[in-house]
Order: structure tokens, then sequence, then C-alpha cells
């Protein structure tokens, strides 16, 4: 959120500032090139940008597809209420078959001081009557787990989508401003013989 923020602040400022055309590289990366006749650099950037929101939508959508799957596939089999859950309770249940497993052994590594999990934590992988996991249990355990590391993926590379359209917005503003300055800035030289020759430099108001 804190980008996204941060693309909307910036959009702002320099559409208010109205810096020649440099606010629509901010809009749309690639636009403001295309409006000073830079054809080829405008649409490099108009075609990197499309990928990386097709990156962005895809990955959200499979992130959100993985987190709903591995919730509910929990609640269904090692009945986990998620309810005021943080991802590192999430990683807990699928590292350890029980909530009594993980108490166990935290105990074990860390002392009777060591804060274990009450009653509103709950979850427990195991159906046997013993209180013993089966491999079909650990099974179960493991393919939550492999679909909440897929979900944790997906969200990294979403992140890294969001970021890189931040970088190509900033990019083509920067290149905007140097195509800007490279306009104003003309010369004419001018050679009459060897030992004479006239430059002249203009800078366009």
């Amino acid at each position: 959120m804190k980008k996204i923020k941060f693309i909307f602040i910036l959009l702002f400022c320099v559409s208010y500032l109205q810096c020649g055309q440099a606010w629509k590289s901010l809009i749309l990366p690639g636009w403001g090139e295309l409006s000073m006749g830079s054809n080829k650099t405008g649409k490099n950037f108009m075609y990197a940008e499309t990928g990386l929101w097709l990156s962005f939508l895809v990955t959200n959508q499979f992130s959100s597809s993985y987190y709903n799957t591995y919730r509910n596939y929990a609640k269904d089999n090692a009945g986990v209420s998620w309810s005021g859950k943080n991802d590192i309770y999430a990683s807990h249940v699928g590292n350890f078959n029980s909530m009594e497993q993980y108490n166990s052994t935290m105990i074990w590594l860390a002392g009777p001081s060591f804060q274990i999990y009450d009653q509103s934590y709950y979850w427990n992988w195991c159906t046997q009557t013993d209180g013993d996991c089966s491999d079909s249990d650990i099974k179960k355990r493991r393919k939550y787990d492999d679909w909440r590391y897929k979900s944790r993926q997906y969200e990294e590379i979403r992140d890294l989508s969001v970021a890189a359209l931040i970088i190509n917005r900033v990019i083509s503003l920067f290149n905007v401003l140097r195509l800007q300055v490279s306009n104003k800035v003309t010369s004419e030289f001018r050679q009459y013989n060897e030992n004479e020759f006239d430059l002249k430099i203009y800078y366009h108001f």
C-alpha cells in the first residue's frame, strides 16, 4: 500500500507542476517519449509496462488462490481457526503435526518459560486415535505447506512487479527530462579553414 500511495503522490505533484511531457511518463511510461517523437523508446517503455502489469495480475491471482486454498485445507483437515492468526503461525501449522507437538518441542528447546500456544491456536493433522500421524496425515500437512510456500512465492513476485512498475516510471521520467534538455540545447559548428572555426551554442526557451 505504501508503494501505491507513493505513486499517486508522485503523479499529483508532477501533474501539478506541469513539467512539460514528464508527467505523462508517470501515468504511462513511454507516453512522454511518444509525444516528443521518440517512438522506438516510447514503445519499449510501453511494452515493458504491459509485461509488468500482466506479471502483477497473474501473480496476484495465483497468490490469492493458493492463500485461500491452503487456509481452507488446514481448516478442514487440521481444525485450524484463522481468526487473528499471522504468517508465523501458518508456518508452524505446516512444520509440526499438531499444536501439542509444537509446544512440547519448543519447551524442550527453549525451556518451560517459553510462551507456548493456547487452545485458541489449536491444530492437529493426526487422525489416528492414539494421537500419532499416519503417512497420509503427514502428506496432507506437506501438501498444505507446499501451497502456503507457493502463495508466498507468488506474493513476492507480485511485490517485485509493483517495484518494477515504479522503477519503469522513474526511468521514463528522467529519460523525458533528458530529451527536453537536449531539445533546448543545440549547437552550430562552422570551419572556415584549418585554423579558423566557429562554434555557436543555442539554448531555446
